[in-house]
């Protein structure tokens, strides 16, 4: 899905004969590849538009709707007068603002649609979905003017809990089978080992002075483990929330491929920072602080909400998911600093070894358009 780089609201994907483009309903900005744009935008305007995004010269004020990279302003001498086009020379996507479709001198072709705005001919199907963004983009405007009111009965659960709150789904697709099959498997084996937790955590928790021991099958096996009711339907609900977006735009099998290698990386940081502890690690966070961080960086402008104090009806705290994260990550440098000081029971090193594989997998897979306080360490 793209993002306005003015207004951050979702565009609408359209067809013309020429292939397709992406416009807002609200500030009526269309982002088009070069490559359609070459169709029917005279040749030398075209030149001096591209040639402009590669000498590195310009402002870059506007981030590109399908990459998120910031794109150049180049500036046009055209017949209406001087415009300024914004481009991402990384996946060749232009910006036009509202207007500057009309103002760029067309080729000469036969086609009557290349010669004015085509969302002025859209089918009544396309202008209705258009229709439907600009009354979600006002509704939109009336959360942010009154806030508290805008969060339904079962937001307020995970706000009191101190749980982050996504306001609105960045993608759609698919049922996330991945992810439910995977928090279904998560809930049963840690409510089956709720029934004799110590000799489940004895004998399959991560032991770092014993890290290759069973065969090195903890490695595994500590992940479905958990220390408690709430240790576990937290770690579930990040899962929830997060997981479903990440899987939609990977597919299952990156999406699982993702949680493994960020549980396994967590698991390896874990023992490093201490390989002679004798106390055990559990926890699936390690696999899931890795789809928090593809998250975080692949939906940087994803808004979520955190309830500051519950009995006050604005006092939630909005930010967008790479802010969250942000300062997910500056709590966990202290929880950190805490684990190999000696103090507190949660190990932010399998935390951390998660988004760092988190990270690397938005590199490998991003879209080219683009004190041991107690026995138990609980990740």
């Amino acid at each position: 899905m793209l993002d306005c780089p003015n207004c951050r609201h979702p565009l609408v994907r359209c067809q013309n004969e020429f292939g397709n483009f992406w416009h807002c309903g609200d500030c009526e900005g269309t982002a088009v590849t070069v490559s359609l744009l070459r169709k029917f935008v005279d040749q030398s305007t075209m030149n001096a538009l591209w040639q402009g995004s590669r000498q590195w010269e310009f402002p870059r004020r506007k981030d590109c709707p399908g990459c998120h990279n910031r794109m150049e302003e180049i500036p046009l001498k055209l017949p209406v007068g001087e415009r300024h086009v914004d481009v991402c020379e990384r996946c060749h996507f232009v910006w036009l603002d509202a207007g500057e479709w009309d103002d760029l001198p067309h080729a000469k072709v036969e086609a009557p649609v290349a010669t004015a705005d085509p969302v002025r001919e859209a089918s009544p199907e396309l202008r209705e979905k258009i229709a439907l963004q600009r009354i979600e983009r006002m509704r939109e405007r009336e959360r942010e003017r009154d806030p508290g009111a805008s969060y339904e009965w079962w937001q307020w659960l995970p706000g009191v809990l101190r749980l982050p709150v996504e306001e609105e789904q960045p993608t759609t697709g698919a049922r996330p089978l991945a992810t439910w099959g995977l928090a279904g498997l998560i809930l049963i084996v840690g409510l089956l080992a709720f029934t004799d937790l110590e000799r489940f955590v004895e004998s399959f928790g991560l032991v770092p002075a014993e890290a290759l021991r069973h065969g090195g099958i903890t490695l595994v096996t500590s992940f479905f483990l958990h220390a408690g009711a709430l240790h576990l339907l937290g770690n579930l609900y990040f899962l929830f929330v997060f997981g479903d977006n990440v899987e939609h735009f990977l597919g299952p099998l990156k999406f699982l491929f993702l949680v493994a290698a960020a549980a396994l990386a967590g698991a390896v940081l874990h023992i490093l920072i201490d390989p002679d502890s004798a106390v055990p690690c559990i926890g699936a966070s390690g696999g899931i602080s890795g789809i928090m961080a593809f998250y975080a960086l692949r939906f940087p402008k994803a808004r979520v909400s955190l309830l500051l104090v519950w009995f006050l009806p604005n006092s939630w705290l909005r930010l967008s998911a790479r802010w969250m994260f942000a300062l997910w990550i500056v709590q966990q440098c202290f929880v950190i600093w805490q684990q190999v000081n000696g103090y507190g029971n949660v190990s932010a090193a399998a935390h951390l070894g998660g988004v760092a594989v988190g990270v690397l997998a938005w590199f490998v897979f991003r879209d080219p358009l683009g004190s041991s306080k107690g026995s138990i360490f609980e990740r």
